[in-house]
């Protein structure tokens, strides 16, 4: 990608082995025919854009001041994302994901001193957490406005949702998919994010990494093929170092993204684990320094936090006076690289443009200041990059990138759990104590 800028060290390089591109590039050209990606095709429309930022400032003229949003896994960790790097600290929106008492108990205090709504997301229509979380919310607080985001809309109105409230998520997407849907893209909208450059810069992503780009030209392809050697040769994790903090939750949904599209056969050794920087270096480092050498690193930063950056003042004794934030996180990131470096551990380096560009006026501001807000086209392009990369390396691996069989069998055996008298004569006989 031309507007991110990729760096590796010598044992990432040196580990690569010669390949033909020729190959690889028929290897690309029939996974794309096989299982042809649902994000390049399915993709919020231009009028679905113009649905989803009228609900959104219907909700704004009504009055309501929070967004609860009740979704798990791919139905909330785009939004979640898009959340985290744009108003980190918001008091508009919150997730409300697994059944948890204390959560609850967060959620009524929001629904009693808020002008609140709630907006479901199943894809399924069946998700047991969200259906268990929609009908404690409506115990408590029956008449609060319900909006739900589902592919089935008949099992959606089983729980009592009213057509003209039902936003459609296209069936051939999967969760981890969805953030470039209804799921993602209505959150956005309520945080008056500019959501038309997040799916301008993804459109931009896309066209970056596209089939029909040679390797020689696709940032995607590159990536993939270099992961795929590496696993190949004997590595069997990679470690994402996140050290811009925006990109934190990001890196969680790189995690859903990159494990359910991978995780289909036992050769496949390239389990992902998301750290943060620096604290990871209080506590990982140790371990990653000195434990076998299977690990891929990929540090992951900006160049610049712009106006929102800050100076250590020249009174503060030591080598951190005078000294912006952004230039003690790149330092501490750079010193984990050396080291890492010396280690003979294979590191790459990911540096996105500056996070904030451009100033916005927000219509909610009562002074006449203006601020700084995050660049969404940036952030779009990012999760195309990456939802490329994951699909081409699936398909040097041979596998669908585009389903998770597996994961229905757990959640057979939640309700199988569920429906029994006995719980725990259930889960023995399951386990087979």
């Amino acid at each position: 990608m031309s507007s991110i800028q990729f760096f590796n060290n010598k044992y990432w390089r040196e580990k690569q082995s010669n390949f033909s591109s020729q190959d690889i590039e028929h290897k690309f050209d029939k996974g794309w025919e096989t299982w042809s990606p649902p994000f390049v095709e399915h993709a919020a429309t231009e009028d679905d854009l113009e649905k989803f930022q009228a609900w959104a400032n219907s909700l704004h003229d009504a009055g309501i001041d929070h967004l609860i949003v009740v979704g798990i896994g791919g139905s909330s960790l785009g939004a979640k994302s898009l959340q985290q790097y744009y108003a980190p600290f918001t008091d508009k929106l919150t997730f409300w994901e697994g059944p948890h008492p204390q959560l609850m108990q967060r959620i009524a205090y929001l629904a009693e001193t808020k002008k609140t709504a709630l907006l479901w997301v199943s894809k399924s229509g069946k998700t047991l957490e969200s259906i268990t979380n929609l009908a404690l919310f409506r115990q408590f607080f029956p008449g609060v406005p319900e909006y739900f985001v589902t592919s089935k809309p008949d099992k959606v109105k089983e729980h009592g949702a009213k057509e003209e409230n039902i936003f459609y998520i296209p069936d051939e997407l999967t969760g981890r998919y969805s953030v470039i849907s209804a799921a993602g893209l209505l959150p956005g909208y309520f945080l008056r994010a500019n959501m038309n450059n997040f799916m301008e810069g993804y459109k931009e992503g896309l066209y970056k990494g596209d089939i029909s780009n040679p390797i020689s030209e696709n940032g995607a392809k590159m990536t993939a093929i270099q992961l795929h050697q590496l696993f190949k040769g004997g590595y069997e994790n990679i470690v994402f170092w996140i050290y811009a903090r925006e990109l934190l939750v990001w890196g969680e949904w790189l995690t859903q993204l990159w494990g359910e599209s991978l995780g289909k056969k036992p050769e496949v050794t390239a389990f992902p684990t998301v750290v943060r920087g620096p604290e990871a270096q209080h506590s990982l480092f140790q371990y990653f320094m000195e434990s076998q050498n299977k690990y891929l690193h990929s540090f992951i930063h900006t160049d610049s936090y712009g106006t929102h950056d800050a100076f250590v003042p020249d009174d503060m004794a030591g080598e951190f006076s005078n000294h912006s934030l952004w230039e003690i996180l790149q330092a501490q990131m750079k010193s984990i690289e050396v080291a890492l470096t010396e280690k003979e551990r294979p590191v790459s380096e990911f540096l996105l443009p500056c996070i904030y560009t451009g100033v916005i006026k927000d219509p909610t501001e009562t002074t006449r200041i203006n601020r700084q807000y995050p660049n969404m086209k940036l952030l779009g392009e990012w999760m195309a990059y990456w939802m490329l990369t994951v699909t081409y390396l699936s398909y040097l691996y041979e596998v669908n990138p585009f389903n998770q069989p597996s994961v229905e069998t757990g959640k057979k055996y939640c309700r199988d759990f569920l429906k029994s008298n006995d719980n725990a004569e259930a889960i023995e006989k399951n386990m087979d104590l």
